[in-house]
């Protein structure tokens, strides 16, 4: 995992994981804001923006999820 760059094992492992940690953050607040911005103030849901934003959330994650299998 730490290739060429002369850091002792634990140290990649630890910057890799808090990578991960926080690309997990990001799809968390990306799939949250898009729940929270399609629906308006009536409480109507927009379900093609929701389904459009998830996907751009799950098009974004997904190189992070194949690091963390």
């Amino acid at each position: 995992m730490t290739g060429d760059t002369g850091l002792p094992p634990l140290v990649a492992e630890v910057a890799q994981a808090r990578l991960l940690l926080g690309a997990g953050h990001d799809f968390y607040q990306a799939i949250l804001s898009a729940v929270k911005d399609s629906t308006d103030e009536a409480g109507k849901p927009d379900f093609g923006g929701l389904f459009r934003r998830m996907n751009a959330a799950l098009v974004a994650f997904a190189p992070r999820d194949h690091e963390i299998k």
